[in-house]
């Protein structure tokens, strides 16, 4: 989950000859087509939709440090806050390498340092996962003591409990998208650059409105 852009392996793939497609990854390479979501606008949406249910201790539980698709999340996290006058808060961000355990231990952290923290925004679902796991084992509610917000829409999501609000990208068609690209680049057709797909956010059952 989630390449690093310094892995040397990184740079030598984008700038080989070798066809590629990458996912989540917005990158120009000699011979490279990138499919992804505006993943920044969509975490900005994931979190202002907690902001306009007047939430203001907002954590962020990100995936892996220097990864492509957690630096564009967390931009989004970043740039909801400061367009609704809140301070970015370092010590409100941690990250979970994209793990259910990680998320598990990283939550129980986070609610015991800053009990202030009314939601979390997780940058993969599951990630909330274990963070859900996290704050019913405190012995918290979701979502009347700790709103919860995921990133992906993964199947799972529709059936925990309560159900996940999260950020929905369409997998299938990422996929498809990424076979057709590679077969145009492959047969050394024309491609785009940069695909971006739609998202949307799906509100289920995971945030309360704080009074």
């Amino acid at each position: 989950n989630g390449i690093r852009l310094d892995d040397p392996f990184f740079e030598e793939l984008i700038n080989s000859d070798i066809p590629c497609v990458l996912i989540d990854v917005l990158i120009k390479g000699k011979n490279t087509c990138t499919i992804s979501i505006d993943n920044a606008k969509a975490a900005q949406d994931a979190v202002e939709y907690l902001i306009k249910k007047n939430h203001r201790n907002i954590g962020l539980i990100n995936g892996r440090y220097e990864a492509a698709v957690s630096l564009e999340r967390e931009r989004g996290y970043k740039d909801a806050l400061l367009k609704n006058g809140i301070p970015v808060r370092a010590d409100y961000i941690t990250y979970a390498d994209f793990l259910e355990t990680e998320a598990y231990d990283k939550t129980k952290q986070m609610l015991r340092s800053f009990p202030e923290m009314t939601s979390i925004f997780c940058a993969s679902d599951m990630m909330a996962l274990g963070a859900m796991r996290a704050i019913r084992d405190m012995g918290k509610r979701i979502p009347e003591d700790i709103s919860i917000v995921g990133f992906d829409n993964i199947p799972l999501s529709e059936y925990t409990a309560p159900a996940l609000t999260t950020v929905s990208q369409d997998f299938y068609t990422m996929g498809y998208e990424a076979a057709k690209q590679l077969l145009k680049l492959i047969k050394n057709e024309p491609v785009k650059n940069n695909i971006i797909l739609d998202y949307k956010l799906l509100e289920r059952k995971s945030v309360c409105v704080l009074k």
